[in-house]
């Protein structure tokens, strides 16, 4: 019964520390304004992106050229993305703040992708 619960708590402390990270990640790309060009690619009309557009935007960046530095991030936003899609889609939400929180943590992932295509396109441009 021991082992049930340290296994149970370590996979709880490793979620926090994942959900932590990703947030991490999206709260520094929030900090970024894109470029003009980067908008007109990307679309982006007001502050927040169509979270729907995540798998678009990171496919443009891997097109682009994604170097491997960027790997770790985009690989646990891509997780989180999905987690949340998951969450979206089976959960019972029944509070309009838990649907709200999602659909604005699924476009912070789909602003995230747009940065990482305006870095791309940075030196692209030049």
């Amino acid at each position: 019964m021991l082992p049930a619960l340290i296994l149970i708590c370590c996979i709880g402390a490793a979620g926090q520390f994942f959900v932590a990270y990703c947030r991490t990640t999206l709260s520094a790309c929030d900090a970024l304004v894109l470029s003009d060009n980067a908008k007109k690619i990307v679309g982006l009309h007001g502050n927040s992106l169509d979270p729907a557009e995540f798998h678009r935007l990171l496919g443009l960046a891997r097109i682009v050229g994604v170097p491997a530095v960027d790997t770790v991030q985009i690989r646990a936003v891509k997780s989180y993305y999905r987690i949340l899609t998951f969450a979206a889609r089976h959960l019972p939400l029944h509070s309009s703040r838990a649907r709200q929180w999602i659909e604005r943590e699924l476009s912070r992932c789909s602003y995230f992708a747009a940065v990482l295509l305006d870095r791309r396109l940075g030196p692209a441009a030049n």
